[in-house]
């Protein structure tokens, strides 16, 4: 067989590029087709704003008890912070701004972690995926700035 030339190459690699071109077209004519009733919504915010809440009557009674369950947990008194996202920051503000009351976070320890003296609770076994798990609760009790935690 003959060598190939250069031109002959680059003519396959622009049919490689129309095809690609191609197929991409079709692709989002198709996702266009199919999802012909589907709408989108854009809003566009020019400046902040108060959110509007519903009146609040005189029958509302503020919760006294709120449970939080996370991976990502903070405990400031301990200096223990654990990250796994990003939500951490939203975790941080929830503690600093929640009304007063109780808050009952329920997260996993992390074996690399210190977090200090708990009291044990209970032990109790649950099934993950057709296995049976073990599982130990430890209960830490603080308060700061009127939020039981």
């Amino acid at each position: 067989p003959l060598p190939e030339t250069p031109c002959e190459a680059i003519h396959w690699k622009l049919f490689l590029t129309w095809g690609g071109f191609t197929f991409t077209v079709a692709v989002m004519l198709l996702v266009t087709v199919f999802n012909w009733r589907s709408s989108i919504y854009l809003a566009v915010v020019k400046e902040s704003c108060p959110p509007a809440c519903p009146p609040i009557s005189e029958s509302r009674t503020e919760p006294q008890h709120v449970l939080t369950a996370t991976i990502e947990h903070t405990i400031p008194e301990r200096g223990v912070k654990v990250s796994a996202g990003g939500l951490g920051k939203v975790l941080d503000q929830m503690l600093r701004e929640h009304p007063k009351g109780t808050l009952s976070l329920v997260h996993p320890m992390f074996g690399d972690v210190d977090y200090g003296h708990l009291d044990f609770y209970k032990e109790f076994k649950v099934v993950v995926d057709g296995k049976a798990q073990m599982v130990k609760v430890y209960i830490l009790k603080s308060e700061l700035d009127g939020i039981q935690r």
